[in-house]
This record gives C-alpha cells, sequence and structure tokens, in this order.
C-alpha cells in the first residue's frame, strides 16, 4: 500500500503506529520524509528508556542515514570493523573485516539503544505522539477509539508495539505470542577490557555469548 521510496508520494497515507520504540519512530521518520502523514502513539506515559545495546550492521547504518540522523549516530556510536566466532576452548571459526561482508568502506557501529531513541525523538519532533494512549476498540471504516476517548482514522495501522501488541491481537484472529523456549539476556558490563572494534560471538553447547563494545550513553 505504501511503496518503499524516498520520492514524495503521490497520494498521501494517514498512517497510526502503535508504539514509540526505535521501530515505530524510524518509521515515522521515513513516512514523514515521503510525504505520508504518521501519527505515533505510545502506551508509556513518557518515553521509554529502551534497552540496552545493539549492533548496527551496515544496511541499518545505511537506513539511518536514508533517515538523516546518520552523523548524529555516527559521533555517538562505537565502529565496529571485525567479526570474530570462537568455538569451545577458544577455538577461532571465523575472524573477518566487516568489509569483507559489506564491502568497502561500509560502516558498522555499536550503540546503546537509549541513546539511538532520543536521536529518533529528535528527528520526529514534527511528527505528532500520543504518549500514555492506547488503542481500546478497532472500529467500521478504518476508525480507532483510543484510551483518551477520541477517535482516529487511518489508511494503515501498523503494530510497532512489542511482544503483547494490541494491534496484532485485536487484528490476527486474537493471536498470542508463543514462547520458542530461546532466552536472551542482555546488560552492560563495567571495566571492558576486550577488543574494541570486534563483534565477538563465543558458542557453547546450546547457548552463545555476544560482546560489543557499546557507544557512550
Amino acid at each position: 500500500m505504501i511503496g518503499n521510496t524516498t520520492s514524495p508520494a503521490t497520494t498521501p497515507r494517514r498512517v497510526v503506529i502503535v508504539g514509540g520504540g526505535v521501530a515505530g519512530l524510524s518509521l515515522a521518520r521515513a513516512l514523514k520524509n515521503a510525504g505520508h502523514s504518521p501519527l505515533v502513539i505510545e502506551r508509556d506515559a513518557e518515553w521509554p528508556a529502551t534497552g540496552t545495546a545493539d549492533y548496527l550492521p551496515a544496511n541499518a547504518v545505511r537506513a539511518l542515514d536514508r533517515l538523516g540522523i546518520a552523523d548524529d549516530v555516527a559521533a555517538a556510536a562505537h565502529p565496529i570493523s571485525r567479526q570474530r566466532v570462537t568455538g569451545s576452548r577458544e577455538r577461532t571459526l571465523v575472524d573477518l573485516p566487516v568489509s569483507s561482508i559489506w564491502g568497502e568502506g561500509a560502516s558498522c557501529l555499536a550503540m546503546r539503544r537509549g541513546t539511538l531513541h532520543k536521536l529518533l525523538q529528535a528527528a520526529t519532533s514534527d511528527v505528532p505522539a500520543r504518549l500514555g494512549t492506547t488503542i481500546t476498540a478497532r472500529l467500521r471504516g478504518n476508525m480507532i477509539k483510543l484510551s483518551n476517548g477520541s477517535v482516529e482514522s487511518y489508511d494503515v495501522l501498523v503494530g510497532a508495539d512489542g511482544t503483547d501488541s494490541v494491534v496484532r491481537t485485536a487484528g490476527v484472529n486474537g493471536a498470542k505470542p508463543r514462547p520458542t523456549g530461546r532466552w536472551c539476556w542482555q546488560f552492560i558490563a563495567e571495566g571492558w577490557d576486550g577488543d574494541d572494534d570486534t563483534w565477538h560471538a563465543r558458542l557453547a553447547a546450546g547457548r552463545s555469548l555476544v560482546t560489543i563494545a557499546p557507544g557512550r550513553p
């Protein structure tokens, strides 16, 4: 319904994005750049403090560049130039420059998710957002009722509201996510003494540990 292009939209769409995290705000900026009219709805009364840190491969960095925030991201992030995978007893399985994957001149970064979220908040200051608000009902005629009592129309409704998505449960036969039995813990450790420029995965039976140096807060 909405073309994947940066050219101005010939038919602007009213897009309601439920969820104001990194995904929701990135989409809002992209849609605004393309001439659409996004509205962000966030259930928390304040912008959420989102996660720990993320690895941004070159395609993610290119996407942020198209959103117009690449310079700010690069200033706050940590450059990653190598990827390494080791097995038991620290046996090296893979050790290569990221340029061998993404090409010469490609940029891969690691940065704190909260910092990225703040940059996206600033980049979407021209996009209306309703904090402390969620959907209470979907009405006929592409209308939704919000928890503040207002009613909004939309051409496209996007669920970017995580595991407990109200869009998914309201729109896909009430389906709820099912656990897969896989778990991931993320944390930031002080006193880092690893290779600052390396994404490093350590493999063991049934588990793995990935370390990267995060960008500045």
